[in-house]
């Protein structure tokens, strides 16, 4: 039955970039690893300028890069680059269409206070851009949604701050990255498997509203990520918050006063490197939210490298993701309310 569900609902072939995700990240390393970026002065910050799927590599960056890199890395998701920009300043723009309004809007206002930008896209009016004030443009591969592009964008960033030294190699964990994913992938696209945990995280959430939970370890965007993943592929809203900060607020609406705790599902996500005092937040947290009524489970990553920690549970979520918009019956590509939010834009702001 799910085999002909997939048929019918997966019209733009979702799953098959979700299963070439290992494909497209050595393909992404190999072609950013064999660039030549151009000199660049002395750079004592970063700005990635995305949204959407685009801005998350860059979220997702920004959390590996606090432990491995001295200096900061912001992700700015607006229209007007941030004030402090400067000559000193590396501007990644990252907009996989190449036409984000608000990326494209915010490399403007920084053109002029930095030659240190390097956009990357598919093509579209970032490359243009390039062309006519001269910065760097690395191009990858279009064609598909950008949220299926995180390969792409992730990888493409982290080999340019690898390509400066601003991060240490990463090139054994980006391996260990496509070995893990490709072995995991195996193992998830199996939907005739009543053991695959994708699929039963997918009928776990079905007809209920996540709430996901993480840390710092391996990365606090996850969390955002997944939620984001639930949102468009299955077209459910989604809520996620990181620890310790939930327990200072987040924590407090578990109470019978929010009267659809029976209607959640709770979702935590653990890595072997959260400290013992957030890892014994979780458990009292747990404790809380099940003494609600509220169903919940804790997700564990798997790997060596904090890199391919973080891409053990990123991969998760793309198949439980998929497999929910199937059970949902809806189709895992459309993105119809962004769609009409841009069209009227378009027309409200003409």
């Amino acid at each position: 039955m799910l085999y002909a569900d997939i048929k019918k609902y997966d019209r733009d072939n979702m799953f098959d970039l979700i299963l070439d995700f290992p494909k497209q990240i050595e393909s992404a390393w190999q072609r950013a690893r064999g660039t030549s970026f151009p000199l660049m002065s002395s750079v004592d910050k970063i700005v990635v300028a995305g949204m959407g799927g685009s801005a998350i590599g860059g979220e997702l960056l920004a959390g590996l890069c606090l432990e491995q890199m001295d200096i900061p890395l912001l992700v700015h998701r607006d229209y007007t680059a941030p004030r402090f920009i400067n000559s000193r300043t590396l501007v990644l723009a990252s907009s996989y269409s190449g036409n984000t309004e608000e990326t494209l809007s915010a490399l403007r206002s920084a053109i002029g206070r930095t030659k240190n930008i390097i956009g990357i896209s598919s093509n579209g009016e970032l490359e243009k851009l390039a062309a006519e004030f001269d910065f760097f443009f690395l191009p990858v591969p279009g064609g598909q949604p950008p949220r299926t592009a995180l390969g792409y964008m992730f990888f493409s960033m982290l080999a340019i701050l690898q390509y400066y030294g601003l991060l240490p190699e990463q090139d054994d964990s980006v391996d260990e990255v496509i070995t893990l994913t490709r072995a995991l992938g195996q193992h998830y696209m199996d939907y005739g498997n009543p053991d695959n945990p994708a699929l039963s995280l997918a009928h776990q959430l079905y007809g209920r509203i996540p709430i996901i939970y993480g840390a710092a370890e391996p990365d606090s965007a996850l969390p955002t990520r997944w939620r984001n993943q639930l949102s468009e592929n299955a077209k459910v809203l989604a809520f996620a918050n990181v620890l310790p900060e939930m327990n200072h607020n987040d924590i407090v609406g578990w109470h019978p006063a929010s009267t659809f705790l029976d209607r959640v599902f709770v979702i935590f996500l653990l890595d072997d490197a959260i400290s013992d005092r957030v890892r014994t937040r979780i458990e009292i947290s747990r404790e809380i939210i099940t003494a609600r009524g509220a169903p919940s489970c804790i997700i564990s990553s798997s790997g060596l490298s904090k890199i391919a920690r973080l891409f053990s549970l990123l991969v998760l979520i793309d198949y439980a993701s998929f497999y929910l918009a199937i059970l949902n019956r809806v189709d895992p590509t459309d993105i119809s309310n962004i769609d009409y939010m841009k069209r009227e834009l378009a027309a409200r702001l003409a």
